[in-house]
Order: structure tokens, then C-alpha cells, then sequence
């Protein structure tokens, strides 16, 4: 767990939502939690942007906007933290469009106690937190593949030259078993090169966006 207690951040434009998720918080009977609450999509916005919560509840219907929208412009805009969507009724074509937007999970309002939610917040933060541990992982990989695949290429390249130069200007001048021994090395560095190339494109960062 990121940390003792866990910080949520309710999104809903009623305060009737508000009181009725802030007593259903307060029921939890494991993981301490502080609940913040606003119904201004610009401030949630700027929360969810640089991850000042652990979680986020967000409310589908937001005045003239919606949750979806919200959910996609903050992942859009590099927001990490979970996301979990509430709706007054259950509608498949928006819990799908729910998941695509970055939802960690999808809950009906008039079916939330306080069991239910605490499970789907604890499981939003620890999926957020293995996704998190895994993109760092990938991140020191591509790192490591890069300086091994630039530390390799050079010296790899000059043994490349001196067994093509071998090859050109010493042909005829060996027996059979010996120039075959070195079209076997021209061959073996050519596929080594090659190897290296492939994991230089994998492991190359992506390029940043524009």
C-alpha cells in the first residue's frame, strides 16, 4: 500500500452523493480512510493530473460533462492514480466504455455498502501499485538492453570489418577447412549484429509525444 491510510477523493456534483458515500467510507472495517469531496470537474481534474489521491470515486454524471471525459483527459494528461466510476443504474456500453477510459473498476451507487467498495478501492490500489512496480521494471530493462546493445555494437563491429576484410583479401589463399571457418565467423558476427539491432528497436524508449 502506498500508504496508511488511504486517500480518496470523491467527484459528484450532489451533496446527497457526497454524505451517502462519506458514511459508507466512515463503515470501513479495515483500512483507515480520509475522504475528500469536490464537484468541480476543473479541480478534479487538476487532482487526478498530479495523483494527489489514492483513489478516485467519479461520479458518471458531472453537470454538462461526464465521468468518462474527465477519466480520459487525466489519463491523457499523465494521471496514474486509480479511477473507480459510479453510476445511478448499471449500463454495459458505459462500464466497457469505463474500462477503455482507464477505470479501475465500475459500481452501481444503489448497490454500494461498505464492504463492496472497500474491496473494489483495495484492489484498485494494489493492481495501481503492480502496474506501477512493473512499468519501473520495464524501465530499468529498456535502460539495461539499451547500455548492453551500445556497449556491444562497437567492438562488435570492428571484428565485423576485420573478418569481411579476412575474407576479401585472403580468398584463395587458404585451404578449404580454413576458409570455411571464416565465412562461419562472417556469418556468425553478421547474426549477432543482427540480434543486437532487434534489441536495440525493442528496448528503445518510445518517442515522447507531441
Amino acid at each position: 500500500m502506498p500508504t496508511l491510510e488511504w486517500k480518496i477523493m470523491l467527484v459528484d456534483d450532489d451533496r446527497e452523493d457526497y454524505i451517502l458515500i462519506r458514511d459508507i467510507v466512515n463503515d470501513f472495517g479495515g483500512m483507515s480512510s480520509r475522504l475528500s469531496w469536490t464537484a468541480k470537474y476543473d479541480v478534479a481534474l487538476e487532482e487526478l493530473t498530479h495523483d494527489r489521491h489514492d483513489v478516485f470515486l467519479i461520479d458518471y454524471r458531472l453537470g454538462a460533462q461526464d465521468g468518462l471525459e474527465l477519466m480520459r483527459e487525466a489519463r491523457a494528461a499523465g494521471g496514474t492514480s486509480p479511477m473507480i466510476l459510479l453510476t445511478g443504474q448499471g449500463d454495459r456500453s458505459v462500464d466497457l466504455q469505463a474500462m477503455e477510459a482507464g477505470a479501475a473498476d465500475y459500481l452501481e451507487k444503489g448497490c454500494i455498502d461498505a464492504a463492496l467498495l472497500e474491496r473494489s478501492i483495495r484492489y484498485a490500489i494494489e493492481h495501481n501499485d503492480v502496474e506501477a512496480r512493473l512499468a519501473e521494471s520495464n524501465a530499468k530493462l529498456r535502460a539495461f538492453a539499451g547500455t548492453a546493445s551500445a556497449d556491444l555494437a562497437e567492438p562488435l563491429q570492428h571484428v565485423t570489418a576485420c573478418l569481411d576484410r579476412l575474407q576479401r583479401e585472403c580468398q584463395g589463399k587458404f585451404d578449404t577447412d580454413t576458409e570455411a571457418s571464416i565465412a562461419r565467423a562472417c556469418d556468425a558476427a553478421g547474426n549477432m549484429t543482427e540480434l543486437i539491432n532487434n534489441l536495440t528497436t525493442r528496448f528503445s524508449p518510445p518517442p515522447a509525444a507531441k
